[in-house]
């Protein structure tokens, strides 16, 4: 198997040799070696995976313990797309002389997954790339050799998505509790598929904001939930996962909550799950009803009607809406929004006084769920199902808070293929392998130098010798 090794060797230093012989001579430029040299690289990486995965069958099919346990039924060719492009290689199919279950010993091995056609690694980078662009995008960017399509990336969202959940967010040692936690919630009117459009949540905590200059804040140890989580039971399990998420974050509870949102019932239902909390009526919606009061009227009428609100003069509101409302040249289209303020304000009145608790810093959930839901999810025409809001939103998360997918993928998996792989491969088949790839990673070796050496070619011989173009 050597000389395999060799011939993949030789192949890529002399197409590297070609390309850097056009750049020398001015046939193309330093971009296009670069992209040149990528795409012969690549090629040969999937070579040397291909042979790396038959070296292993082989080590499998001639240890003791694959003899005792499992016969040979057949030899099966595989590909797999990777980020590199695709591998092809053959491996041996079992079947168990105890059981009569047939097995490829090679694909739990390695952590293939079963009768896929992407590797793991190509897997997290479409995720990955499909929380911040459309999947037709994420599937070109990702595409190479292999090119895939958008229901490809779809199917990998559906189901890898799902695998991430707000705890990964988490830090992993348990924090200090803070006096106070601040919690804010919103939504997203997100576009389904049937025509209709859905709410995508969101609710977030953190332990205050820290100043970043240039009257720009940051949250202080933030973590985010965010899905649909339709309906009443949906709304519970939403905050039941707040509250797990927080236990798990912090060595106890705060002596004191802020919940802030814009009053819609699925959030007040946070303050059942909340011990000691305060709601509050955010500003920018607050300011968006009072906007609303003062329709027909030019002006800043609403900056007032808010600062009144602020200021706690109900009687100042309830006045200016009684000598509105008896107005007789009222539309009614400007009567039916005086009602629906005059509503929201009386309905939270004491969650809009909150907003002057001395421990009370604030409220950004509307720039919250404009940057991370409406950028991905309704700033442009297309249609979602829940099982696409669901798994790309919390996923969306996690790779904005720098998280790893391929890591989490990786965790998944190994956590699932833990109980076989113990059952199927003994320890003196890793040895032999080890061995293996060292001898020829020695012949590898040997053969770079023969060809940087030994027999130079011209591009080589330039640039030793100062070569002048």
């Amino acid at each position: 198997m050597s000389s395999m090794v060799q011939q993949i060797i030789t192949e890529m230093v002399t197409a590297f040799g070609k390309s850097a012989l056009s750049l020398l001579e001015g046939e193309q430029d330093f971009a296009h070696l670069v992209c040149e040299t990528q795409v012969n690289m690549n090629k040969s990486l999937c070579q040397l995976l291909g042979w790396t995965l038959e070296e292993a069958d082989r080590n499998i099919t001639a240890s003791q313990f694959r003899q005792q346990r499992y016969s040979i039924k057949a030899i099966r060719e595989r590909r797999l797309d990777t980020r590199a492009g695709t591998v092809e290689f053959k491996r041996h199919y079992f079947e168990d002389k105890q059981t009569g279950e047939k097995v490829f010993l090679l694909d739990e091995f390695v952590g293939i997954e079963k009768g896929a056609r992407l590797s793991l690694d190509l897997k997290a980078s479409l995720l990955e790339d499909a929380a911040m662009m459309s999947y037709r995008q994420a599937a070109k960017h990702n595409g190479g050799q292999a090119t895939q399509s958008a229901s490809t990336v779809m199917h990998v969202v559906h189901k890898q998505g799902k695998v991430i959940t707000a705890l990964d967010q988490l830090d992993p040692a348990t924090r200090p509790v803070p006096p106070v936690l601040f919690v804010e919630a919103d939504e997203d009117h997100v576009p389904h598929q049937d025509g209709t459009n859905h709410f995508l949540k969101i609710v977030y905590v953190h332990e205050g904001y820290s100043h970043l200059g240039h009257h720009k804040f940051g949250l202080k140890h933030p973590f985010y939930i965010t899905g649909e989580y339709p309906g009443p039971e949906g709304t519970d399990e939403m905050w039941r996962t707040v509250m797990d998420c927080i236990e798990r974050q912090y060595n106890g509870l705060p002596k004191r909550f802020f919940l802030a949102g814009d009053g819609a019932g699925w959030i007040k239902t946070g303050a059942n799950f909340l011990p000691n909390c305060t709601l509050v009526y955010d500003k920018f919606h607050l300011k968006k009803v009072c906007k609303q009061a003062a329709v027909g009227v030019a002006g800043n009428l609403g900056e007032t009607l808010m600062h009144w609100a602020l200021a706690g003069h109900s009687s100042f509101l309830e006045d200016y809406f009684k000598v509105r409302l008896a107005d007789p040249q009222l539309r009614a289209g400007e009567e039916r929004s005086l009602r629906q303020a005059r509503t929201l304000i009386r309905g939270n009145w004491k969650q809009i006084k909150a907003n002057n608790d001395s421990d009370f810093h604030g409220c950004s959930a509307e720039g919250h769920v404009s940057h991370i839901l409406s950028e991905r999810f309704s700033s442009r025409p297309m249609g979602w199902s829940q099982a696409g809001t669901d798994s790309l939103s919390q996923t969306r998360v996690f790779v904005m808070k720098d998280g790893k997918v391929l890591e989490k993928l990786e965790a998944n998996a190994k956590r699932i293929g833990k109980a076989k792989l113990a059952l199927r491969i003994d320890t003196r088949i890793k040895r032999r392998f080890s061995d293996q790839t060292a001898k020829y990673a020695a012949v590898a070796a040997a053969e770079f130098v023969q060809q940087a050496s030994g027999r130079r070619r011209s591009w080589q011989h330039g640039i030793t010798h100062d070569w002048a173009l």
